[in-house]
């Protein structure tokens, strides 16, 4: 972290970076900073009335100013020695040379801070002509640890890395994100692209001045529509829709299920190329008839070698879930209807009466989406008399691989994915 006091006697501030600040960007090349302020005066930070607002600007070596940024207000109130946390996004940057970046507090129509004698935090930038032409991304939603989720973040991470401008156009991005992948990605609605306003005018410039626009197609989301105002070649990557009637009718997500298989041929129809990610997911394409089987490649996901799933057990969890001295039947994913976990729960009796010990460790998301059918499971397991063996850990924030270490054998009892080789 990079930390950084100024303080006089009622107006002080400590700026300390979460994350490193680059030495050199492309031309608006999107930056995300992750920063924590601290009150070190007496003057309380207020976010009404006089509120404390965060002024970022562009400064040539010269000194003289070249952009400042739209000013931020502070998440909360923030009394003296106190702190917050705030993520300001810059999309906009100087022409090529040198550029040293300002992050200063003003306290609205009563002083700016450096004029107390608080001196601006400041970063020296070389910004660099734009190199590789722009793609823009689409997907409704990007989730840390959900399969689609982690797909666009590598489909971000490698369109950036192999030098293109890449931006994702998404309707939710989950924190739990690095920031350096979060910085290219923006949540928009349809309207802000179709017809933009002063902040989001730079989103559909983008849109409009990408060389390819790749969608990712799973379930219908409002933002898929764009494909019909792509002005360039489109790439549609269907990761398969799970069929509605195995999901639950009135479930959360059903009605974008379904929309997702009724509109299923009339997006494609706007697509210049397609990618599957197996035969069964190409089928489905070929099906439509909407898109010539030539124009339809068929591109397995990636999978990672030397993941240390055989490192001896966290013997923290070992306890925390009473596993020791136990045969561990794991299953990881979300507790939705297609991947079949009650199944694996009636499987557990009979397994039980050869190896008695044996419990089902279940580790996913068992929020409100799923809730019922969680509820479903915990009935069935009391049921059969196993209730005590079949542990749900909810959604997980440390690695997986933990748990995986934990167990003797994986197990699914899933009926549709998207990834299968059939």
């Amino acid at each position: 972290m990079n930390t950084m006091n100024t303080v006089s006697l009622l107006y002080g501030v400590e700026y300390t970076l979460l994350d490193p600040l680059p030495e050199t960007l492309i031309q608006d090349e999107p930056l995300l900073i992750g920063l924590k302020l601290r009150n070190t005066g007496l003057t309380p930070w207020l976010v009404s009335g006089y509120p404390v607002l965060v002024v970022i600007r562009w400064f040539d070596r010269q000194g003289n100013m070249v952009i400042e940024l739209p000013w931020r207000a502070l998440p909360h109130p923030v009394p003296a020695n106190e702190s917050t946390t705030i993520e300001l996004r810059i999309d906009q940057t100087p022409p090529p040379g040198e550029y040293v970046l300002t992050i200063e507090l003003v306290e609205h129509q009563v002083a700016w801070f450096r004029d107390k004698g608080v001196q601006p935090f400041s970063h020296l930038i070389r910004i660099k002509p734009p190199q590789g032409p722009r793609i823009t991304v689409i997907n409704g939603n990007c989730v840390a640890n959900d399969a689609v989720g982690k797909h666009v973040a590598a489909q971000i991470r490698a369109l950036a890395e192999a030098g293109f401008r890449p931006l994702l156009l998404t309707e939710f991005i989950d924190d739990r994100i690095p920031r350096s992948l979060r910085r290219f990605m923006v949540t928009v609605n349809l309207d802000d692209i179709l017809r933009p306003n002063a902040q989001t005018r730079r989103f559909a410039e983008h849109f409009y001045g990408s060389a390819v626009i790749i969608v990712n197609f799973s379930t219908y989301y409002n933002l898929v529509e764009l494909i019909r105002y792509a002005q360039t070649p489109v790439l549609f990557d269907y990761h398969g829709i799970t069929p509605p009637e195995i999901w639950g009718f009135g479930q959360p997500g059903y009605e974008e299920l379904v929309r997702g298989v009724s509109n299923l041929s009339n997006l494609l129809k706007f697509a210049d190329y397609a990618v599957a990610h197996s035969r069964f997911t190409a089928n489905e394409l070929i099906a439509t008839g909407a898109i010539a089987c030539s124009r339809i490649t068929i591109i397995p996901y990636a999978v990672v070698d030397k993941v240390a799933y055989a490192d001896s057990p966290d013997l923290n969890l070992l306890q925390q879930y009473d596993l020791s001295g136990k045969y561990v039947l794991l299953y990881v994913g979300r507790m939705a209807r297609n991947k079949s976990v009650h199944v694996l729960v009636e499987s557990l009796p009979l397994i039980r009466t050869q190896y008695p010990n044996t419990v089902l460790l279940l580790v996913g998301d068992t929020s409100h989406v799923y809730a019922s059918y969680v509820a479903e499971i915990k009935a069935r397991a009391k049921e059969l008399g196993v209730a005590e063996a079949v542990i749900f850990t909810g959604r997980q924030e440390r690695d997986i691989r933990d748990f995986y270490q934990l167990c003797d054998i994986f197990v699914t009892a899933s009926i549709h994915e998207g990834f299968v080789c059939q």
